[in-house]
Formats: C-alpha cells, sequence, structure tokens
C-alpha cells in the first residue's frame, strides 16, 4: 500500500508541506469492500508557488497528466478544482471503488470469514531537525481527518490517531508531523437486516396488530348492537284469545 502522505507525492521536501497541507476524506466502505466517498486536498497558497501551483486546476492538471510522481492513487479518483481562501484546493470523488492496489491511497479487503478490512497509513515522521524548524514559522499546521463507515459492526480497531465513533464508524485525526498506522475490521453486513429494514418491520408488525384488534372490537360492537335492536317477543297471552 502506498503511503497515505501526499507531502511525499507533491514534493520531496516534507519542511514545506507538513505545515501547509490538509487532507480531509470522508468514506463510506461497502459490503464488497469496494468504498463511496469524497476526499478534499488543500495546499496553503503560501507554499503552492513553491510547487509551481497557481490554482487548483494546476493542482488537477498535474495529477491527471501523471506529472506528479507516485500519484497514482489519486489519479484513479474523480478530481475537480476546488475554492479555498488562502489555498490551492481539490476535491476527488470516486464511487464503488476498489481499493486493492499497492499504489491505493487506502486498502480495503474483503475476508473469507464474512469480514472487511481497512488500511490506512501515513507518510514518514518529521524529522527532529524539522520539527525544529517548523516551531519557528508562524502559520498554523496541515492535518488528516479521515471518518469511515464500515458496512457492519467494527470487529477490531488497531493503530495510532484512531477512535471509533460508533458501532460502524471511526475517525483518523493527526497533524501531517504524525505518524499512524490504521488497521480496522468489521463484518460485512451481509449477514443481519440494516437497522432501518428491522425498524420497519416492527412497525408494520404493531400496524397488523392494531388493525386486528380494531377490526375484532367493531365486529363485537356492531354483533351487540344487533342483539339490541331485535324486538322483545311478547310472552304474555292474547286476551283476544
Amino acid at each position: 500500500m502506498q503511503r497515505f502522505a501526499l507531502p511525499a507525492v507533491l514534493a520531496a521536501s516534507a519542511l514545506v508541506l507538513t505545515a501547509c497541507l490538509d487532507v480531509d476524506a470522508d468514506i463510506t466502505v461497502n459490503p464488497d469492500a469496494t468504498a463511496t466517498g469524497n476526499m478534499t486536498v488543500a495546499i496553503s497558497s503560501e507554499f503552492s508557488g513553491l510547487l509551481g501551483l497557481a490554482s487548483g486546476n494546476d493542482l488537477v492538471d498535474q495529477i491527471e497528466q501523471g506529472a506528479l510522481e507516485g500519484a497514482e492513487g489519486v489519479d484513479d479518483l474523480d478530481c475537480s478544482p476546488l475554492d479555498r481562501d488562502g489555498a490551492v484546493a481539490m476535491n476527488c470523488t470516486f464511487e464503488d471503488l476498489a481499493f486493492e492496489e499497492a499504489d491505493d491511497l487506502w486498502n480495503i479487503y474483503a475476508g473469507d470469514d464474512g469480514t472487511v478490512t481497512f488500511v490506512t497509513t501515513s507518510g514518514e515522521e518529521v524529522t527532529e531537525e524539522d520539527a525544529s524548524l517548523l516551531g519557528d514559522l508562524d502559520f498554523d499546521f496541515g492535518g488528516y481527518d479521515i471518518s469511515v463507515e464500515m458496512p457492519g459492526t467494527i470487529t477490531s480497531v488497531e493503530g495510532t490517531n484512531v477512535e471509533q465513533t460508533s458501532d460502524t464508524t471511526f475517525r483518523v485525526q493527526a497533524g501531517l508531523d504524525d505518524n499512524f498506522d490504521v488497521v480496522v475490521t468489521s463484518e460485512d453486513g451481509s449477514g443481519s437486516f440494516p437497522t432501518y429494514l428491522i425498524l420497519l418491520l416492527i412497525i408494520v408488525a404493531l400496524g397488523v396488530v392494531a388493525l386486528v384488534v380494531y377490526f375484532t372490537r367493531r365486529g363485537k360492537n356492531s354483533d351487540a348492537e344487533g342483539d339490541d335492536d331485535t324486538p322483545a317477543l311478547n310472552a304474555s297471552p292474547d286476551p283476544a284469545n
């Protein structure tokens, strides 16, 4: 699997991009280990010029033309320029896409035991020397923010800078000067009904029961009213006889 860090893709200097790159991704993993979602990449305009990037169009064009060595995992996505103040940015979308090649940004595998595993890895850690230089610069650090929804209940979460946020979701948050190696495994969701279907079935069942009770009571009330309307038989003898 290719390291997720775009600093290594966009320039040789980890020092420059460690402080100016933001990567946000929102991913939904399917039971067949494909995924749908989007990823936004923003590079501070203070540093994008050093990379020959004047706009989001330049960033997209260089990726599509293969001018950025090591960007194979990005050029499989559908990317378009994005307007963002103070940054050169793009938004990349993907739908039902497999991430199983070595150069993908993250990898998703389907297991034979009915599980799906999501793996993502950051770039190389910034050296102490570079970190000391960053401390003298006056700008915000960039970072990763990756939100993932798995197809079923999560059974295992391993790694750093990762937090499980619900039964089926997790989030990776890290600065670009941090390392993370994340491995998350979940059920593939094929062995159980989705929650919304279970709730729908319960509502339908309750509705059927309510209708049965209603019509049963209505029938009994109708029978009772019919008995009250029947003329009483005169049991006393007729005087004329």
